[in-house]
């Protein structure tokens, strides 16, 4: 076997290995999807070494389709994904309304695009020899790869999150929680919305599985009142399950949240305050806010498990490209240093030649 084909091997089973033992062990973290997406990269290179090193060279061989198959089919899955989401902000904004919120995945999509096309204007300009372009030329592609940057690091960090927003709904989670966490997200001329609405009724069903099962736990209702609400969104979660048969003795509201984060940490206050140490968490939220949620617990140290509860499908790319954007942002001065040192390994050489 060619050394380039044990190498291939070797890498990938210590990236795999790598990967596995990292769900297994945290598996709240989002980082994950990076490393799913290098297992996925060493598993095209040793795929990609083993057919050179196996098959005969022919005009169009196996090997050659491998290796040029990822240049040409990830630049059609991004315009593709950057059209669809510009098309999805269409529908949201006309059932939601125009507001950040519905007007992200078009954002998302134009920058999808832009990254698309100064990839291109880059090529097509480089196309000749480079030896012989216009110092205005070799300046238009420096400044198209500079640009490229935080173009490229957006896919790279939108495709592994959303990979591992997929991986994680699969995985198996602990079934210890004697506490049942609804996380609210906005009311309706004083009722639940439907997005609430559906997490109320994904808490209520497995509250009364587990009753059937004889242990009911406690249901805490975590949300406050927002500037345009009549009332603290806790409340209205608590009377909508009152309503549908859980004991009142049985329900918990936390009213002073205002994001994810004081959702999680004033509900272990209140549970404190009632005499819940160290309690073991079921997290319940819409889909798309899983993975971000779980983060977030991990980092506040709690015990936690989560359940999704299923949103309109016109409505979940606005949705879960949102909850991105604020992982990001979340995670902006990590993103920044990136950046920097992306920009400095391609800038710095054409300042010092």
């Amino acid at each position: 076997m060619h050394t380039a084909s044990v190498i291939s091997l070797a890498c990938l089973t210590i990236v795999a290995a790598v990967t596995v033992w990292r769900i297994r062990r945290h598996p709240r973290r989002p980082s994950n999807g990076f490393w799913l997406l290098a297992t996925v990269g060493a598993l095209w290179y040793a795929v990609l070494a083993l057919t050179s090193a196996l098959m005969p060279v022919h005009a169009v061989s196996v090997p050659a389709l491998i290796g040029t198959a990822p240049t040409l089919i990830l630049p059609a899955l991004v315009i593709i994904a950057g059209v669809s989401l510009i098309a999805n902000t269409g529908v949201v904004v006309r059932r939601e309304g125009v507001r950040p919120a519905t007007l992200t995945p078009a954002v998302i999509g134009v920058a999808l695009l832009g990254t698309v096309g100064l990839a291109t204007t880059a090529l097509y300009i480089a196309a000749g020899d480079v030896t012989v372009l216009s110092w205005s030329a070799r300046a238009a592609v420096n400044v198209a790869v500079l640009a490229l940057i935080p173009g490229t690091m957006l896919i790279v960090e939108l495709v592994a999150y959303t990979v591992y927003a997929v991986v994680y709904r699969w995985l198996p989670h602990r079934d210890e929680a004697n506490v049942i966490v609804v996380l609210g997200c906005g009311l309706v001329d004083g009722a639940v919305s439907p997005l609430l609405a559906a997490r109320v009724d994904t808490a209520i069903a497995e509250y009364t599985a587990r009753e059937d099962a004889g242990t009911a736990p406690l249901l805490v209702m975590s949300g406050g009142q927002g500037a345009d609400e009549t009332r603290t969104e806790a409340e209205a979660m608590a009377e909508y399950a009152r309503e549908r048969g859980v004991p009142d003795d049985r329900i918990l509201m936390e009213m002073q949240s205002t994001n994810t984060e004081e959702n999680l940490l004033f509900t272990e206050e209140l549970l404190e305050d009632a005499g819940f140490a160290d309690p073991s968490l079921l997290i319940v939220t819409s889909n798309f806010h899983v993975l971000r949620s779980v983060s977030l617990s991990r980092q506040l140290r709690l015990r936690v498990g989560a359940l999704g509860s299923p949103t309109p499908s016109y409505y979940l790319p606005s949705a879960f490209l949102r909850e991105f954007a604020a992982l990001v942002v979340h995670y902006r001065w990590a993103n920044v240093l990136v950046w920097l040192m992306l920009t400095a390994l391609w800038a710095v050489p054409l300042i010092v030649m």
